[in-house]
């Protein structure tokens, strides 16, 4: 009988294993499951917003139990639903190809939502 060598897949055993880079549709196949998740997050948060923009009452999470009660009406409602609106688009930089674009819009998505917060923040003061 001839006994057949298996290399060992950590390399250690001497054999050398090429590592060959990920193609660009692997990469997209194994980052499908956490792009979708991220979209139902960034939607999540998007509707919330928008909830906050078009009702004009921002509801807070504060209690024990998990009830709702208004915490900012009017203008810094609206604000604020622009701020969540902002802060829940950047998930999506998943789905961009590269990753300088992708920094690109997280910045620019947390600039905004930064941006919105304080005014609604300054309008709540006055």
């Amino acid at each position: 009988m001839t006994e057949q060598h298996i290399p060992d897949p950590n390399g250690s055993d001497g054999s050398k294993m090429t590592a060959r880079p990920a193609s660009k549709e692997n990469r997209s196949k194994e980052l499908l499951v956490p792009r979708l998740l991220a979209s139902l997050i960034s939607l999540s948060f998007v509707g919330l917003g928008i909830m906050a923009i078009l009702t004009q009452h921002y509801y807070g999470r504060t209690t024990k139990l998990g009830s709702a009660e208004v915490s900012l009406d009017g203008g810094p409602a609206i604000a604020m639903g622009f701020c969540t609106v902002f802060f829940g688009l950047f998930p999506l930089a998943l789905w961009f190809p590269a990753r300088r674009p992708a920094l690109m819009w997280v910045v620019a998505c947390f600039s905004a939502a930064g941006v919105a917060f304080y005014i609604s923040v300054r309008c709540g003061s006055a």
